[in-house]
């Protein structure tokens, strides 16, 4: 199970840079097919030489071939036997000329050698292969003739010192000499080589280089491979946030839950955020799952009705989820408050598109009551009132310049004091945890904080900073709320499973 999830998440680390992969490997790709293109094309025609090892009949000594096939490999392209070939093509070629384009390899189990040359022409690649090849034969059978005339002028003047010696020579040894001058003698009347021509250099039909088709191929290989090392770095030495366990391991608290990427509302209809209770959706069933983790944290805390909800930075989708939070608890039955606690950037009141001219201001400044301010809201199905519960929301749309001192107010203790008698659940839309205090005098005066952490929108140091502040504040989150979620991978092993109805960018 565990490899299971690890492969999931590498998977999931993919698709998120499915875009880096794709550029990456096409770049690459038409890269080395471009170049292959743009490449004159060379053709390279190979001659065949066979070696054959001879004993020589007057000395009786056999060669080591894979020595003398692997010494002859690096004579075949000596200066002096490049200067003959040259010569040979009469066509204004020199030694270093055919030394640029002419190579030879020997065999490794075979008594062979291969004489190739390489050029933008193929018939030239075929003369120079050819030229080289000839030159290269007939200079073995010259020194191969050298050696012959040093060793009979050695037979003979082993013989003539013999013959000086009269009666005292061996008899034997001068028969044995005089075969062998015979044998020399008759090899240099007759020559013959170890090497032979098995194939000459043809004119080759197509280029040796390039292969655009094959260049291609390994240009995509490449570039893909290059493109999952690219994400997995960058994954790595990225800033973001982009899995739910790293979320989780650096705010240290649980998931509750997961909550998809919705593109309508990332792109501004926050109405498009706020899911529909009275049947079966994916976002719904996101929050059907978060309310059921937080009633398990209930069975504990009997005293668990007031909760503040924030975010270490804005965007990361806390207004929305308090909207939704409060609605599934609704359509379970529940009488709940959706409190716009957020006085320095009200939003709360845009995802149930009311308008109320009485708020959280005009109750905390005596000018109206908490009955009369906290206005129900009926959601799309007619919920919550199917199911006997019912959501109201306490909104406000004016900012103010200074919430703490309300929070920290009597207005605030009496208010809160009210919405605990009268309702089961009370949410507090909060404020950044890192854009003010206002969060910290919330979560300190209620029953839990839960935290909301976008994926690919909040840092890793930013969150990092939020706990810290939190510590500071000596406050312990209740639990974390992932959204942003655009992958089933992401919330695999989260009790979360994509439907067609979710929308995403």
């Amino acid at each position: 199970m565990q490899d299971e999830l690890d492969l999931r998440h590498y998977v999931g680390i993919v698709r998120r840079h499915l875009l880096l992969v794709i550029v990456t490997t096409i770049v690459v790709g038409g890269a080395a097919f471009g170049a292959s293109l743009l490449e004159k094309p060379r053709y390279r025609a190979t001659s065949t030489v066979l070696f054959s090892p001879q004993t020589q009949s007057f000395t009786g000594i056999t060669e080591d071939p894979v020595r003398v096939l692997s010494t002859l490999a690096d004579l075949a392209t000596n200066s002096s036997i490049l200067s003959r070939a040259a010569a040979n093509l009469g066509s204004g070629e020199t030694a270093l000329d055919l030394s640029k384009t002419v190579s030879v390899s020997a065999s490794t189990d075979q008594d062979i050698l291969r004489i190739g040359a390489t050029d933008t022409k193929a018939q030239q690649a075929a003369r120079f292969a050819n030229a080289v090849t000839t030159a290269f034969l007939a200079w073995r059978i010259q020194t191969q003739q050298t050696v012959t005339r040093a060793q009979i002028a050695t037979l003979r003047r082993q013989l003539a010192d013999l013959v000086a010696r009269g009666a005292a020579a061996d008899q034997t040894v001068i028969a044995a000499l005089q075969g062998q001058l015979a044998a020399a003698r008759a090899q240099l009347q007759n020559p013959s080589s170890d090497l032979s021509l098995v194939q000459a250099a043809a004119v080759p039909g197509q280029p040796y280089t390039p292969h655009p088709y094959r260049n291609l191929a390994i240009g995509l290989l490449s570039g893909l491979l290059l493109g999952i090392f690219a994400t997995f770095l960058r994954e790595r030495m990225g800033r973001r946030l982009y899995g739910i366990e790293e979320a989780e391991q650096i705010y240290a608290r649980p998931s509750l839950g997961v909550v998809p990427h919705v593109g309508a509302a990332a792109r501004g209809n926050r109405r498009a955020a706020i899911a529909n209770y009275g049947g079966s959706s994916t976002l719904a069933e996101a929050y059907r799952t978060i309310r059921t983790n937080l009633a398990l944290f209930r069975l504990n805390e009997a005293s668990l009705k007031t909760i503040v909800i924030s975010s270490a930075m804005p965007g990361e989708g806390k207004s929305a989820v308090t909207a939704n939070l409060a609605a599934a608890l609704a359509s379970s039955g529940h009488n709940v408050l959706a409190i716009s606690a957020d006085l320095r950037s009200p939003s709360l009141h845009k995802y149930f598109a009311q308008r109320d001219s009485e708020g959280l201001l005009e109750v905390l400044s005596g000018e109206t009551t908490l009955e009369n301010a906290a206005k129900p809201v009926v959601l799309v199905g007619d919920m919550p009132a199917k199911t006997g519960g019912r959501l109201s929301l306490l909104a406000n749309e004016r900012g103010f310049f200074d919430p703490v001192v309300l929070f920290q107010s009597v207005a605030m203790a009496n208010l809160m004091k009210e919405a605990r008698a009268h309702f089961d659940t009370v949410l507090f839309d909060a404020p950044p945890i890192l854009s003010s205090a206002d969060a910290f005098v919330l979560a300190q005066k209620t029953d839990a904080l839960l935290l909301v952490a976008r994926l690919d929108r909040i840092t890793r140091n930013q969150a990092r900073r939020a706990m810290h502040a939190l510590r500071t504040a000596e406050i312990t989150p209740l639990g974390l709320i992932v959204t942003g979620v655009r992958s089933r991978d992401d919330a695999y092993g989260y009790g979360y499973e994509y439907g067609t109805d979710t929308k995403s960018a």
